[in-house]
């Protein structure tokens, strides 16, 4: 961290805690910029406010807090503009705009909307709220000036068409601008994750085929009229054409989430439902299944059994515990090696991981299985004392059963989780340890349903344990 040792003013000093973070120490974006001015302004008007203007005059502290506000009204929509790039697709071309220089929010707003709502219709929801605000802004102070100085350029007044601001107006109306400029940041980040892996067609995101999925039959009905009704409607909501739509069946029928909604899940690579539960019978010698039943009893009994459990642990038998867990591995090893490759066990790490970092795309899972088999397929070539080690990763969580259950069911997988919670006596307990993927249901559904506005069918894995 350099420092200028001829510069007074702008040093390290005590206290510690009085020392701001700038530049590469902490690295802050458009967006950490745009809170602090909008931050800034909350507290500025918060202090004229609570002395009834008469420690802070309103005459004079109205010019900061309005131009704080109009600066990171600025930085977030620039903030906004540069995450329309990544969206950017086909034959869609963003004309060019100097984000950099040019300060008048009117324009840099208006090109936002036009060019966002033509990338993505989803923008729409989350535009609507802002424009009138940000439009008021624009019309009293579109390019930074009129906060800044009493006088414009060619010598004419400020503000002389308003005379009074009631700042007890600015206080009411800005935390809500606010919070939807973070709302239009997040809905940015949310659909730039979408689109980096690019699940699209020319017309339609990856929201959009989930709808389709939705929209459409069950695979084994494509044969039938409700195949017809349903494609004449889908090219009649999103105006495609049938070429269109037949790329869009082909991308759905190659994925794996949408695929589960067609009811045709797609087959694990490497992993079978065989090599699944002799996995799972090791790793239950290693983890009480009771632990995870206590876990998702139904309360308030579940809350009470788990505090005991965790009450009653203790530490005496600890050295005694470690051997006897070394001698459990030397006996479960052999099986283990002899019947699951590498590769299945690191398509089952990429189960696990897709539940336990609760990743929004299926396409997650993808890149994940291939950099777990990738490291498992070294850890056996490097000997077998490594691939043991990979190997008795997840015999070690007490979650995995439960992360992998929810991953497959997400993907389709009804027959294989039935059959595993019959096995270790979890079918009771479904509705508790599958609730994260049955909640994603539920929302998907819901957002499926507003989209298309017609009341789409569930398919058969959003059913279960209900």
């Amino acid at each position: 961290m350099s420092q200028n040792p001829d510069n007074e003013t702008f040093r390290n000093a005590e206290p510690s805690w009085a020392n701001a973070c700038v530049g590469d120490n902490g690295s802050p974006d458009i967006v950490d910029y745009a809170a602090g001015f909008a931050n800034a302004a909350q507290v500025l008007l918060e202090q004229v406010l609570s002395h009834r203007g008469l420690k802070h005059p309103t005459d004079t502290f109205v010019y900061p807090i309005c131009f704080n506000m109009r600066h990171a009204i600025e930085l977030y929509i620039k903030a906004a503009i540069d995450s329309l790039h990544p969206l950017v697709h086909h034959a869609y071309r963003l004309p060019d705009i100097d984000v950099q220089t040019s300060h008048d929010i009117g324009k840099l707003w208006r090109y936002f909307k036009e060019h966002a709502v033509a990338l993505d219709w989803r923008y729409k929801t989350v535009i609507e709220p802002l424009d009138t605000a940000i439009s008021d802004f624009a019309a009293v102070d579109a390019t930074g000036q009129v906060f800044r100085y009493p006088f414009g350029r060619e010598n004419q007044k400020h503000l002389t068409e308003l005379a009074i601001i009631n700042l007890g107006v600015l206080w009411r109306k800005f935390p809500k601008l606010i919070a939807d400029l973070k709302t239009l940041k997040y809905q940015g980040d949310f659909l730039g994750d979408e689109y980096r892996h690019r699940s699209y067609t020319a017309r339609l995101s990856r929201f959009d085929l989930v709808c389709i999925s939705y929209r459409l039959p069950p695979r084994v009905a494509w044969e039938t009229e409700a195949f017809d009704v349903a494609k004449a409607e889908i090219r009649a909501h999103f105006d495609i054409s049938s070429n269109e739509f037949s790329r869009a069946v082909r991308l759905i029928e190659a994925n794996i989430e949408m695929a589960a909604i067609l009811e045709v899940p797609r087959p694990l690579a490497h992993l079978k439902a065989a090599q699944l539960t002799r996995y799972f019978d090791s790793w239950c010698k290693f983890i009480d299944v009771d632990d995870l039943k206590k876990r998702h009893a139904p309360a308030p009994e579940g809350r009470d059994a788990l505090l005991d459990a965790e009450v009653k642990n203790d530490d005496s038998g600890l050295l005694d515990g470690i051997r006897a867990r070394a001698a459990l591995r030397a006996e479960t090893w052999p099986d283990l090696m002899a019947n699951i490759s590498a590769e299945a066990l690191g398509e089952m790490r990429a189960l696990y991981y897709f539940s336990r970092n609760k990743s929004r795309h299926t396409e997650e899972f993808e890149r994940e299985r291939e950099l777990s088999i990738r490291d498992l397929v070294a850890a056996r070539d490097a000997g077998e004392a490594r691939l043991r080690q990979s190997a008795f990763y997840l015999i070690d969580k007490p979650l995995a059963l439960e992360h992998v259950l929810n991953s497959l069911l997400f993907f389709g997988h009804i027959d294989v989780v039935k059959e595993m919670l019959q096995r270790y006596e979890l079918s009771s307990y479904a509705s508790g340890l599958l609730e994260r993927t049955l909640r994603r249901f539920s929302l998907r559904h819901r957002q499926a349903v507003e989209a298309m506005n017609f009341d789409v069918r569930h398919p058969a894995n959003e059913l279960f344990a209900l």
